[in-house]
């Protein structure tokens, strides 16, 4: 059965959120009007719908004509780490500044297709047999991105900047292994034209990638060779303007050619849509697709890990094989049309593998999913057999009734309207998507939100220097602590390993966490039998010593935001005190500057500079001080609520006083830049702006000077476009800059997808990334703050836009409603979860509160407009103005 540590720690503090509380949605209008509403399915990146319980989830579309379901699993994937090509593990030498091993990754575990989460199954509606390879567009960088087909040729036009390119797919190609040796095309194009050819096989893997090809301006046939071993799943054409000035390639023809004959390549059906009208309605969970010939209404059960659906289509599961995993057994039980797909995921020396099972049962027009894992049940098949048939044993009004039920006490937590129909839309739509992916006692998820790509880039793991924290952050403020349970828990699992890899790497004391964790890791190196205990470590990624203070942020925040002894003694406190101890060492390890402050070294940027010569750009990185600067406050303001580790503490004091300040450009007017004595880049990560946020150690009430700084730096600092769309938004919230709404608006809508789904960039192939359902985070934001405990409402909104908000959380454990309309904040009303003192920044000159219903009771705020006040668990009170 699942082992699940620690999982008793969880019971008591999730109760702070008591969802019989609240009888429904409390702005229902708000929410409906977020349901999902397309014309088309066919695209699975642009258009699939994403459909959960928080465990069991799956992707709705039409792939070749047919429409499908694709089923993944928090819990499935393939867990092996196979180290045994690896060096030995990066030394690194504080004080003598002397690393010893390899500077840079990957390292060959990387290599390999494992670890990573694996799709389930396909279940696949309608007649046996595809409808047709359809044409569809996956890149759009021009202003003109077209594909045509008329006089017996098609022709791919692109306009835009230099360099620009856009390109078009045709898939399920379903040309068997050794069915094709080579792929012919006819081809010519404008003298400014380029062409891309990519084939890959239905592993994703791509055999064929041709490079950039000059466009012959009369018609050439072309010829590429496929290499044994691979069917033909998917054919990928580009076209690319070499100046910036319209370009255009004609293909005339497209075949496959190998022993069984030629096999054309149909270019009549560019450019044409599939209809398939859908509604997702989030408020239901449930998805309507009207297929032509397969109309269907689909639910993730909410209460149990089944898939419930409405179709007179017939419907069949298809496994999903892999090259490098045993083939997916399939097996019919009965004539009634139940099935099941079984599979089996290898062991490794220290992983005792994984076997999970699909079953699908039918009766009539309703059909039952499930999919049950060797952590689950004994035999994981006839769990999933009695799963679909008690459920097609259920009536189905009362299975409907309790997923409903179960959705509307999640919604009824909390609500935003706001008068911006596409941020308003946004917060709802992520806020589902993430309670899609996550529940408490369920494995976390990973980078994707199912699995658009059965190899899913990066292993689809969890990535730390910020990706997967920032998949949760949206559980805080949004009232809904419970969603980051698996995260938290991970974390917590995997402290004993990051103890010995700070002992390890460092040779230091405390925690130090690195760059990837996979699920199911071993969490107890020692008792490892693979080299390297069985650790992967990616340098220089690894080596972000800034990552494990923002890894154990989130711990710290569930406890900030709903306060709990407990919960902060069992789970928070080790936590953070580990990493602090380690940083602790780290830094008085450190060489001091001639201002007595320490040279943070080797300290990297994370994604930036790599490891550089006398880590010339590896000193005094911004994203390690601060959250060295956030993880040593924490842990004593954590040593102190328990009385506990004052040595430790006075270590932890000492040692933040000896960070330095942040690097800062050349120049009368400076920003501040990722590592000492660095030029000011195009960041990925927009690392000058994290001391204001996710480090939390720059706010609206720090002195004017480094208010400045930031402000400045938030204004200047220049990111390419990927990864951090959510990061700068909240950063420019929590310092009240001007227009920040409509700065996060555009952002959001430039990366946004048909299906409601936020990309990292516009045209971005690889997933659901889950770490943009932080967007509901980032509209909270724009409503509702509380750094440093002190609650300011609408910080960043505009005056004279309409906006409201139902219990969105504060630190502290406050509820928060708030509503502004003519310009006016109306009367504020706040809970108070746990009792304690309440800071709140004055939205009116002057302010009363009213207790109950008690009189109304003038409040006198200090210098910078903060009204103190202290509370009683439960206790409600009216703040208004006077």
């Amino acid at each position: 059965m699942r082992p699940w540590i620690l999982a008793a720690a969880w019971v008591g503090v999730l109760a702070g959120w008591d969802a019989a509380a609240y009888a429904q949605a409390p702005l229902p209008e708000a929410l409906e009007s977020a349901a999902i509403v397309q014309d088309r399915l066919d695209d699975i990146m642009e258009n699939s719908l994403i459909l959960g319980n928080g465990d069991l989830n799956g992707l709705l579309y039409v792939r070749g004509g047919q429409l499908v379901l694709k089923l993944t699993k928090n819990d499935v994937w393939d867990a092996r780490v196979d180290t045994s090509k690896d060096p030995p593990l990066l030394k690194i030498d504080i004080r003598n500044g002397k690393l010893t091993g390899p500077l840079h990754g990957p390292m060959p575990s990387w290599d390999k297709p494992y670890p990573c989460p694996r799709p389930c199954a396909y279940v696949v509606f309608g007649a046996d047999g595809a409808k047709g390879a359809v044409w569809r567009q996956i890149r759009r960088e021009g202003t003109v991105n077209t594909f045509t087909y008329a006089d017996g040729r098609a022709t791919m036009r692109i306009d835009g900047r230099q360099g620009a390119s856009t390109g078009w797919a045709v898939e399920p190609l379903g040309l068997p292994v050794a069915r094709a040796a080579a792929f012919h095309l006819k081809v010519s194009g404008s003298p400014n034209a380029q062409y891309y050819v990519d084939i890959c096989d239905s592993r994703q893997k791509y055999f064929v990638s041709s490079k950039w090809i000059q466009s012959p301006q009369k018609t050439e046939e072309k010829v590429f060779s496929i290499p044994p071993g691979h069917d033909v799943h998917r054919l990928i054409l580009y076209t690319w303007t070499l100046d910036g000035k319209p370009a255009e390639n004609r293909f005339e023809a497209a075949w496959f050619d190998g022993p069984g004959g030629k096999v054309p390549v149909d270019l009549s059906n560019v450019g044409k849509m599939l209809p398939c009208p859908s509604r997702l309605d989030i408020a239901r969970a449930v998805a309507k697709a009207d297929h032509a010939d397969t109309p269907a209404t689909v639910r993730c059960l909410a209460g149990r890990n089944v898939f419930l659906i409405d179709t007179p289509a017939s419907a069949r599961l298809e496994g999903v094989p892999a090259g490098y995993l045993p083939a997916p057994q399939h097996t019919a039980h009965g004539k009634d049309g139940t099935e099941s797909v079984t599979q089996v995921l290898p062991a490794d020396p220290d992983w005792p593998g994984l076997t999970f099972a699909v079953a699908l049962a039918q009766r009539n027009a309703r059909k039952a999913v499930s999919v049950v894992t060797s952590l689950e049940a004994k035999d994981p098949q006839a769990k999933a057999l009695d799963l679909v048939r008690l459920a097609l044993a259920a009536e189905p009004s009362s299975l409907i009734a309790e997923h409903e039920k179960l959705w509307a006490d999640f919604w009824s937590a909390s609500g935003v309207q706001l008068d911006d129909a596409d941020l308003t839309r946004i917060w709802y739509r992520c806020l589902y998507f993430l309670r899609c992916v996550s529940k408490p006692g369920v494995e976390a998820i990973g980078l994707y939100a199912s699995l658009t790509n059965d190899s899913p880039p990066w292993h689809g793991s969890h990535t730390l220097n910020y990706n997967s924290e920032q998949t949760f952050w949206s559980a805080y403020v949004t009232n809904h602590v419970e969603l980051a349970e698996p995260y938290e828990r991970m974390i917590h699992r995997y402290l004993p390993r990051a103890r010995w890899f700070a002992r390890q790497t460092y040779d230091c004391d405390g925690a130090c966490i690195p760059h990837n964790v996979f699920t199911h890791e071993v969490p107890d190196p020692t008792i490892c039998k693979s080299k390297n205990n069985r650790m992967h470590a990616f340098p220089p990624y690894a080596h972000t010593i800034g990552v494990s203070g923002m890894v154990v942020q989130n711990l710290w925040w569930h406890y900030k935001y709903q306060p709990d002894r407990d919960y902060l003694e069992r789970i928070a406190y080790p936590a953070v005190r580990d990493v602090a101890t380690f940083y602790t060492e780290f830094i008085e390890r450190c060489r001091r500057a001639g201002d007595g402050k320490v040279v943070l070294a080797p300290s990297y940027s994370p994604e930036h500079w790599s490891l550089t010569p006398d880590f010339k750009r590896n000193r005094n990185s911004t994203f390690c001080i601060a959250y060295a600067q956030f993880t040593l406050k924490a842990a004593i303001e954590g040593a102190a609520a328990l009385g506990c580790d004052e040595p430790l503490a006075r270590r932890w004091q000492a040692a933040l006083g000896l960070l330095p300040a942040y690097p800062v450009s050349q120049g009368e007017q400076p920003i501040v830049v990722d590592v000492l004595e660095a030029p000011p880049i195009n960041y990925n990560i927009a690392v000058p702006a994290v001391p204001v946020f996710p480090a939390e150690q720059v706010t609206i009430f720090s002195d004017a000077p480094t208010r400045a700084l930031f402000v400045r730096t938030l204004e200047r600092v220049k990111w390419n476009g990927y990864n951090s769309s959510m990061i700068m938004p909240i950063a420019r919230s929590r310092l009240s800059l001007p227009d920040t709404w409509s700065y996060a608006k555009r952002e959001f809508l430039a990366r946004s997808r048909p299906n409601g789904t936020i990309t990292l960039r516009a045209g971005d192939r690889c997933g659901h990334f889950t770490e943009q359902f932080a967007a509901s985070a980032a509209i909270s934001e724009l409503l509702l703050q509380s750094v440093e405990g002190i609650i300011r409402v609408l910080p960043a909104w505009p005056a004279d836009k309409p906006a409201q908000f139902v219990r969105l959380r504060a630190m502290g454990g406050f509820l928060v409603t708030a509503e502004q309309a003519g310009g006016k904040i109306a009367p504020v009303r706040v809970t108070s979860t746990v009792g304690g003192a309440l800071r709140l920044v004055s939205p009116w000159p002057g302010v009363a509160v009213r207790r109950g219903r008690g009189p109304a009771q003038p409040l006198s705020a200090d210098a910078r407009g903060i009204v103190t006040i202290d509370t009683q668990p439960g206790e409600e009170l009216l703040f208004e103005p006077r």
